[in-house]
């Protein structure tokens, strides 16, 4: 009842669904990624929430006051990293549990944007596949200050994509 409201009141809002190749990939470097801890979420998801948060902040605010956002943004991977990889990270060698897969499926129709019931923009499923295959690069690197700074450049990249500056 909610969803057919919010079409009525906004024409354009039905996202397009990711290709099945996309869907597949992002199953695949979900599965790569996810710890061997047992949490019940899935950890490129996660992942791409803090890169989500920071390709807001950053798109919001020009790129000259972004040392403070990089702080932070540098000390949420930290903390990402310890709670999800304590001893390191180490490619996943089994398969998703059940509840991971649901919320990959929620994820089949993204958007990228905070305003959910404006205007859907096509590129919006660009921008969360760049940021996928970023935050999937990163993970599985070897987690150094220099990759966190290439990971960070990589998701101001989006950001001034998602601005129009680029």
């Amino acid at each position: 009842m909610r969803e057919q409201y919010v079409r009525i009141l906004v024409p354009n809002y039905n996202p397009d669904p990711l290709s099945v190749k996309q869907f597949f990939q992002m199953q695949s470097f979900a599965k790569d990624v996810q710890t061997y801890l047992p949490y019940q979420s899935t950890t490129l998801l996660d992942f791409m929430s803090i890169a989500y948060n920071y390709c807001l902040k950053t798109r919001q605010n020009s790129l000259d006051n972004m040392a403070c956002y990089r702080d932070d943004f540098r000390h949420k991977v930290m903390l990402f990293l310890t709670k999800y990889y304590p001893n390191g990270f180490k490619k996943n060698k089994k398969g998703l549990s059940d509840t991971c897969y649901k919320e990959l499926l929620k994820y089949r129709k993204p958007r990228f944007k905070r305003d959910f019931l404006g205007e859907y923009e096509p590129i919006e499923r660009i921008w969360f596949i760049l940021a996928l295959r970023a935050c999937h690069s990163f993970l599985l690197s070897g987690h150094l200050i220099g990759d966190i700074n290439q990971f960070a450049y990589k998701l101001e990249k989006i950001a001034l994509m998602m601005k129009g500056d680029i």
